[in-house]
């Protein structure tokens, strides 16, 4: 299990327009929040909210409970709530308070209580560096004015120990899988190979390969020829398979699913598809 403790106001919020606001009125940026889905997303962590500001809101972690947002206890509760849930994150608990217990050590009171399953890595998303020690080498520290950024979701990843997962582009057109590399070279490792024959040379050198995404007509071995051998191999069925096909050829879209691919993307496809694809296969 991996944790994120999460400093709501100083990471998700935009902190710079707070003094022009009522007290106790909080944004939620939409792209903090895309942010810090990659990280939960792509580490699939849990949630724990570690903010000050939240007075009034519910111990649930004292229950010792992974409850989900409740919506009684005010209205900025209500709002982070909403717009966390419309991210599908995983549960949302909070930090006891304890008398006398700064930041850090309810963190530590945490993790030694915690009684679930064991938590192999954690990361804090603070913007305040006097809560915590020097050496404290979970905290990924965001800036007290804009917030969470793209270094830091690199940042907490590397302490999540989130490692790219692999994925072999097969095409005998170049730009054809330069396209496909361009739209998922900064979230994964790629591989290459113009045709089948080439593609199990690279499965036999790369046996922790999660993905191939192949053509179908190729010269020496195609597409369905490649399929068909990777699922013959017991040493690759942990690989999803997705088919890059030509729109509208049902019969061919039938027999690749038959072959044993877990899912096909049309020729051409928006980058934006192409992701939401290839993660849902790598679930």
């Amino acid at each position: 299990m991996k944790v994120v403790f999460l400093d709501v106001d100083g990471v998700l919020n935009y902190v710079g327009a707070k003094t022009l606001l009522p007290q106790g009125t909080y944004f939620v940026e939409d792209e903090k929040v895309e942010l810090l889905k990659e990280i939960v997303d792509k580490s699939n962590a849990s949630l724990v909210l570690s903010s000050s500001w939240r007075r009034g809101w519910t111990n649930s972690i004292e229950r010792e409970t992974d409850a989900r947002c409740t919506i009684e206890q005010s209205q900025e509760y209500f709002m982070l709530c909403a717009k966390l849930h419309d991210y599908d994150l995983s549960f949302l608990s909070e930090l006891p308070r304890i008398p006398g217990m700064g930041r850090e050590g309810a963190i530590e009171h945490w993790l030694a209580k915690w009684p679930g399953e064991k938590i192999e890595e954690y990361v804090i998303l603070d913007d305040n560096s006097h809560l915590f020690s020097a050496r404290n080498e979970h905290l990924v520290l965001t800036s007290n004015r804009q917030g969470l950024s793209p270094e830091n979701v690199k940042e907490a990843l590397q302490i999540l120990k989130v490692t790219k997962k692999k994925i072999l582009i097969v095409d005998d057109v170049e730009v054809n899988r330069e396209v496909l590399k361009s739209a998922l070279r900064y979230e994964y490792e790629m591989m290459e190979a113009e045709n089948g024959k080439k593609a199990i040379e690279q499965l036999e050198k790369n046996r922790d390969t999660d993905l191939v995404i192949t053509d179908i007509q190729m010269p020496e071995m195609d597409g369905m020829e490649l399929i068909k051998q990777i699922r013959a191999n017991a040493g690759y069925r942990h690989i999803r398979i997705i088919a890059n096909t030509q729109y509208g050829d049902q019969e061919q879209e039938e027999r690749i699913i038959e072959m044993g691919a877990d899912d096909f993307v049309y020729k051409p496809s928006s980058p934006k598809v192409l992701m939401l694809r290839v993660r849902n296969a790598l679930k």
